[in-house]
């Protein structure tokens, strides 16, 4: 019999349920009972995984950036180089004190290929940097206008 330990154990667990959270993302019938087996495969389980479960996820990387709050007029934030769990072109919009999940686009330019992404908000445009391109990143914008950018890792300690 071979020697486990606790730590082994866990991060098998979780192997496993990422597996089975990839696997089962969608139900037997569609919205319209039609069946889901010609359906679109996701290509990016991991953002479909952190969207249903973000507490299975870590907090590797911050950013923090200021956006205009103007009164009443206050613009989302657009994240225009964020992809969706089909890989998908798909700005990600975060409004006043909510957050939003995405996958930050590494193969549209110079600098996303470093790991950046572009925002903006209104008629202010900016752009943050993580050290890893094609982060996973969680977005929290505050009802002050600061944003708070997180990437995002499973996490596997114990």
């Amino acid at each position: 019999m071979s020697d486990v330990t606790r730590r082994d154990a866990m991060k098998l667990t979780a192997g496993m349920a990422i597996g089975v959270g990839a696997l089962g993302t969608g139900t037997a019938l569609g919205q319209d009972g039609s069946s889901k087996l010609n359906a679109k495969p996701v290509a990016d389980s991991q953002l479909e995984v952190a969207l249903k479960n973000p507490q299975m996820f870590m907090f590797t990387e911050q950013v923090v950036f200021e956006t205009p709050v103007t009164g009443r007029n206050t613009f989302s934030v657009l994240f225009t180089s964020a992809l969706d769990a089909h890989g998908k072109n798909k700005p990600a919009e975060i409004r006043r004190g909510s957050m939003g999940i995405f996958r930050a686009d590494a193969n549209r330019d110079a600098h996303t290929k470093k790991g950046g992404l572009y925002w903006k908000c209104g008629a202010k445009e900016g752009r943050i940097q993580f050290k890893h391109p094609g982060a996973l990143v969680m977005a929290v914008r505050e009802m002050d206008g600061t944003v708070r950018c997180y990437a995002m890792q499973i996490d596997l300690r114990c």
